[in-house]
């Protein structure tokens, strides 16, 4: 399993790939993590099959809620979840089926939820 994490912010994106590392322990599951730190990067790399995506809203350039719906219109129907300081996007994202929407600071027991969610 492959699992996708675009996140502008570095620690931010280090933080949540640790907290991801740690709930997959205690499911027992193994994933490799790929970190992007822009949506142009994430879809450089669109012929990668990933089983669940991680998704920063407030990105720079193409923001993460665009590079769902285009992520959705090649066809990539993988759980999305998204992370972002605010519930402004709450409803858009339903546009887009999001699995769950992470609301930052991000607690561990949030990644386990989106984990459970999305497996």
């Amino acid at each position: 399993m492959k699992i996708a994490v675009c996140e502008d912010n570095t620690k931010d994106r280090q933080k949540l790939c640790k907290q991801l590392k740690k709930a997959l322990e205690r499911r027992e599951a193994e994933a490799d993590l790929e970190e992007f730190a822009t949506a142009e990067e994430l879809d450089a790399a669109r012929k990668t099959y990933y089983s669940i995506f991680f998704l920063d809203i407030l990105l720079p350039g193409m923001t993460g809620m665009d590079a769902a719906l285009k992520l959705r219109r090649q066809g990539n129907y993988a759980p999305m979840v998204f992370t972002t300081v605010t519930n402004d996007f709450l409803a858009q994202s339903y546009s887009v089926w999001a699995a769950h929407y992470l609301v930052k600071p991000i607690e561990d027991k949030d990644v386990d939820e989106a984990l459970a969610r999305s497996f």
